[in-house]
């Protein structure tokens, strides 16, 4: 059966031209695994194709604009390789470990050129350039998977044979809970999922 999985990015950037930059930047995304085998490296898109299998949700990423690197932004790609390009996120074993995507805002080579833009790159690497190449730095990516933590409570029947249980999700936003199941005659039939992922400020 296919489930909505979501994850949070964290970017530690240690390494910058100016020390005012490091820090830790964070984002979220969410993927359907309907599509991964689970088995060696697999690469996924939001519509798949070239190789690639679909099934990827969302893509958020919060860091800093271009011009002056002073205003948080939150970048959400999509499938388009114009603004922002279109990402991929890489498994292995049906594990994800790293995206690739290229932020280039004035179809410049970005970072390639030395120009603004951001980038997710092999291995797990993120570079960035701001104030038209006078600011750069990069720093390490780890992508985390949102841990369902199911603690089943027994309420009072409401019918004979039957018993209602609730399983709470803690996310790291701290949400409540998002995944509830049915159980019936000691039968798990799930009733509904869903998974809520917040971008942190940095």
């Amino acid at each position: 059966m296919a489930t909505t999985i979501g994850g949070t990015i964290k970017v530690n950037v240690v390494k910058v031209t100016d020390p005012n930059f490091a820090g830790v930047y964070t984002g979220d995304f969410s993927y359907d695994d309907t599509h991964l085998t689970k088995v060696g490296s697999e690469f996924m898109t939001i519509n798949g194709g070239n190789g690639d299998i679909p099934g990827l949700l969302s893509f958020n990423f919060r860091f800093l604009d271009f011009a002056t690197g002073l205003t948080p932004v939150t970048y959400t790609a999509s499938d388009d390789f114009n603004f922002p390009d279109a990402p991929v996120l890489a498994f292995e074993n049906g594990i994800p470990t790293q995206f690739g995507i290229q932020v280039s805002p004035g179809n410049d080579g970005g970072v390639w050129g030395g120009n603004n833009g951001f980038m997710f790159v092999d291995p797990g690497i993120f570079k960035f350039v701001l104030r038209n190449g006078t600011i750069g730095g990069e720093g390490l990516v780890t992508l985390e998977i949102n841990e369902s933590l199911p603690t089943p409570v027994p309420e009072t029947p409401h019918w004979p044979h039957c018993w209602l249980f609730w399983g709470w999700v803690q996310l790291t936003c701290g949400e409540s809970p998002t995944i509830n199941h049915l159980y019936q005659l000691d039968t798990p039939l799930p009733k509904g999922e869903g998974i809520l992922n917040s971008a942190t400020d940095h």
